[in-house]
Parts: C-alpha cells; structure tokens; sequence
C-alpha cells in the first residue's frame, strides 16, 4: 500500500513535470521512491530522467516501472511503456531486437482491450518505428481514427503529424503538408496535453519539411511554436531533442543559441553512442559551418556521415563549394537509384539537374538549399531565420574556394562519378552502420 507522504510526493512531480521543471520532477519522484516507493514513482522518475536527456537511467527506471505496474495488474500503463521501451531502444539506443521484443510485449497486452485508445498508440507506435515513414500511413491513419472516437487529442494530434511525414516522403506532398499543418495548429492551439506529444510533433514536423525541401514553412511554424512556449511558460519543451531545439532558435535569429545546442548534442551523441531522434546534428551544423564560409570545418563534421540521407544536401554542398561539381551529381544520382521513386527522388533529380547546369559555369551555391527554389532571404544572401545578411566577403571567398583548377581533381571527380553510377544499386550503408562505432572526433 502506498502512504500519503508517497502520494504526496508523486503529486509534486507530476506538478513539476508539467510546469518543465525537470530537476524538480527528479527530485520530488527520487524522495517518494526514498519514501516507499510505487509504480507511479518508478514511471514518473524515467519521465524526468528522459527529460533531462538521460537516456539509458529513463529507459532503467521506466523499465522498472513497467514490471510494478505489471504486478499491480495495470496492463494498460504496463503496456504504454512497453510501446514508449520499443521506441526509445529503436530511436536513441539502435537496439532493433529490444524495441522488437517490447513492441511484442505490448501487442500481447492490449490484445484483450481492442476499444481502447492503446489500440491506436500501437498502432502510432509501429508506424514511428517503421523503416520506410511512407509505409506507415496506415498506421497513422488508424491512429488518427482511434484518437478521434475515444477523444484522445494526444492520440490523434501526433497520428496526423505522421500522417503527414508518410505522405511527404510518399511524395504526395500538398496533402502531407495539409495533415502536418493541422497537427501543428492542434498542438499550438493547446490541444495536446501530454509535453512528450508536444514535442513529438514539432520533432516529426522538422523532418517532414526537411524531406520536402520546405524550409520556409518551418520557420513559419517555429515562430508559432516561440510564442505557443512563450505563452504557456513551457519553454524547454522542445529539449529532449537538440536538432529540433536549433531549428527553432534559427528560425528566430538566435544563432549563437542554435549553434551551441547543436554542438552539445553532437557531443552528447558521440559520447553515448545513441542515435539522432530527427535530423542529425552534425548534418545540420556542417550547414550552419557552410553558410559561416568554413567549408573545412563542415567536410570534418560530416566525416563518417556522408552516406546518411539527412546529410545528403550538405555533403553535395561541400563538394561544389570545392568547385567538385560531377562529385555532388554523382552523390544525388546514387541516392536516386537507391531510393527509386517518390519525393526524393524527384527532389535529387532536380537538385542533379542543377548541377549539370552548374559544370558548364563551375559556379558553386553552397548556401542554397537543395530541393526548393531558395528563398528570399537565401536570395539575399541571409541565414534562415537570422536576421543579419552574410558578408559580401564569405559569399566571394566561397566563390573562390569554389572555382578551381586542378586537373588531379577534376580526374578524381571524373571517376568518383563512374564509381558512383555503377554503385547506385547498392543498399544504403547509412542503415546499416552503427553510430556508436564512430570514435573520430570530429571538428565543430
């Protein structure tokens, strides 16, 4: 039986977690598990711990928490975090047997509670968790329906937003961006109520527009999410995630702020060996480097990298500020081949299009954001989302740096493109290859 003092304490992390104090969360669950303890304490310790970026002692404790929960026989908390476990172990940990086995787990549990809407978190769960975002439209679109008949906004907010990811990269992309946009405004209208769905959708948001080369949507929709945060006093709800974190501060001028975020979660990931939720930091700040001028330094973040489809644009990016022009073509027709149709594809076929065009000019645009016309301020020469315009001096030592000479090179670019082309079938070395293994450190 668990005693006031227990509950009390409980009460007082829930309280916290809900207001974004997560080291008060900590706090006040750790004093309930010191007072005599309960599943509830269990559970909400490895909420803040997740919070708090605490990866592997969340993933501990909620471990924990599931097995308590599963003596008191509360199947359905039980079976939440099980899906929560399957997620975690795929997305931060890499660990595709453990998430398997906990997504099993959760199937056997619900399976007696099909009216539920743990039927369609399971199913949201499964099309998270799916290899290809296009095949999980079903699943979203179950989702979206469960959350919708049982009155789960949670539910249905966050089924909408992966809705909208598969379709993007389905490449149906004015109706994956319409799904998108309504679980955005759900979320920013105070709908949600659950901070990890919150931060879900922003998380699913950023790599949708990424996918679909709309960057200028994102920045649109991060200004939203600044004055949602600003509004409801939650600010640090975006955290758990540093690339979604940096977005949103780019998006609002604040580029000394994104750039520290996205040093510090490169770090936390090399230092744990966990994967990137969304985008890759180190994809993302060797954009942020090119568009500084420091061509060198975003080559050495991108080292161990350059296969990774998140990191695709600015890998071909370094090569044309090089003056590299067939290498980058040759880089985007591989992963054209690999890919097949869809909106990739259709995205890497204009993108290498353009560089065709390029060689006759060997004119680089290492600040342009492949996949989209370039926006205004791209025009101007401006950072996305900043507020003051790069100097007409980087924009000619990229020039510069970018026209070039050297006939070993352009040898070397010659059969880069040969050996890339005959390579295009091959399976994406990006999926395979554990990011816990890279032990080179990398220049930021």
């Amino acid at each position: 039986m668990v005693d006031g003092v227990t509950t009390d304490l409980v009460a007082r992390g829930e309280v916290a977690l809900a207001s974004g104090d997560w080291r008060g969360a900590r706090t006040a669950f750790a004093d309930a598990l010191e007072a005599g303890g309960s599943p509830e304490a269990l559970d909400g310790l490895g909420r803040a711990l997740w919070w708090l970026r605490d990866v592997d002692e969340a993933i501990a404790s909620r471990e924990c928490a599931y097995a308590a929960f599963r003596r008191s026989g509360e199947t359905l908390r039980a079976a939440r975090i099980a899906m929560w476990l399957a997620r975690e172990y795929l997305e931060a940990v890499g660990n595709e047997p453990a998430s398997r086995g906990w997504l099993a787990r959760a199937e056997g549990l619900i399976r007696d509670h099909p009216e539920t809407a743990e039927r369609g978190w399971l199913a949201l769960t499964r099309g998270r968790l799916a290899l290809d975002p296009a095949s999980a439209r079903g699943d979203a679109e179950t989702a979206v329906e469960v959350g919708r008949d049982t009155g789960d906004a949670d539910l249905e907010v966050t089924g909408l937003a992966l809705l909208g990811l598969a379709l993007i990269v389905a490449g149906d992309v004015e109706e994956g961006m319409a799904k998108l946009d309504e679980g955005m405004a759900a979320a920013t209208g105070g709908e949600v109520q659950d901070q990890d769905v919150f931060g879900d959708v922003c998380c699913i948001a950023t790599r949708a527009a990424e996918e679909a080369g709309d960057v200028s949507r994102l920045m649109r929709w991060n200004e939203v999410v600044m004055g949602f945060m600003s509004r409801s006093g939650h600010a640090p709800l975006l955290e758990f995630c540093g690339t979604c974190c940096a977005e949103v501060l780019l998006a609002n001028g604040q580029l000394g702020e994104a750039e520290g975020w996205l040093v510090r979660t490169l770090r936390e990931l090399q230092g744990t060996g966990h994967r990137a939720r969304c985008i890759h930091p180190a994809a993302k700040l060797a954009e942020l480097r090119l568009l500084q001028g420091r061509v060198e330094d975003a080559e050495r973040l991108l080292e161990g990298y350059e296969d990774r489809p998140d990191a695709l644009r600015a890998t071909a990016a370094v090569h044309l500020a090089r003056g590299e022009t067939a290498v980058a073509a040759a880089l985007l027709h591989r992963r054209l081949n690999q890919v097949g149709d869809g909106l990739l594809a259709r995205r890497s076929f204009r993108s290498s299009s353009r560089f065709r065009s390029d060689r006759a000019t060997q004119e680089p645009r290492a600040h342009r954001r492949f996949g989209s016309p370039p926006s205004r301020s791209a025009r101007a020469g401006a950072i996305p989302g900043g507020s003051g315009a790069r100097s007409g001096t980087r924009r000619a030592r990229l020039r510069r740096r970018g026209r070039g000479g050297d006939p070993g090179i352009r040898g070397r670019e010659l059969r880069f493109a040969r050996d890339a082309g005959r390579s295009g079938s091959r399976t994406d070395r990006a999926g395979q290859r554990s990011e816990g293994s890279r032990t080179r450190s990398r220049g930021a």
